[in-house]
């Protein structure tokens, strides 16, 4: 059993219900099923449920998105809006998804993959 790797992800978990006011930052993966009103920094990937909002600026490495995003978003690999997601500002990524029914309102700037 010394030998086996260990495979768990961290995973930071904000429940819905629960509301943050301040600016975030977190140094593993988010699932956000509440809100913050404030800026949120990630340094892994952010997951939005449908109840999640952010009422701020996000800067994350990718971002999945079924919830509300009212601010400007800085990924450095992807961006991904279900069918379900609205965001009100700028994105900032290397590579976008955008499912039918999501709303996006802003513009895109696409940034250069590395390699």
């Amino acid at each position: 059993m010394e030998n086996q790797k260990k495979s768990s992800v961290e995973v930071c978990v904000l429940a819905a219900g629960s509301v943050v006011e301040g600016n975030v930052k977190i140094s593993s993966n988010l699932r956000l099923e509440g809100e913050i009103k404030g800026d949120l920094a990630c340094n892994g990937k952010l997951v939005l449920a449908r109840s999640a909002a952010v009422h701020g600026n996000i800067i994350c490495s990718e971002l999945l998105s079924d919830g509300k995003i009212q601010g400007n978003v800085v990924a450095k690999s992807f961006v991904s809006l279900s069918e379900t997601a609205t965001l009100h500002g700028d994105i900032q990524c290397s590579q976008l998804h955008i499912e039918k029914g999501a709303i996006f309102n802003g513009k895109c700037t696409m940034l250069k993959t590395e390699g």
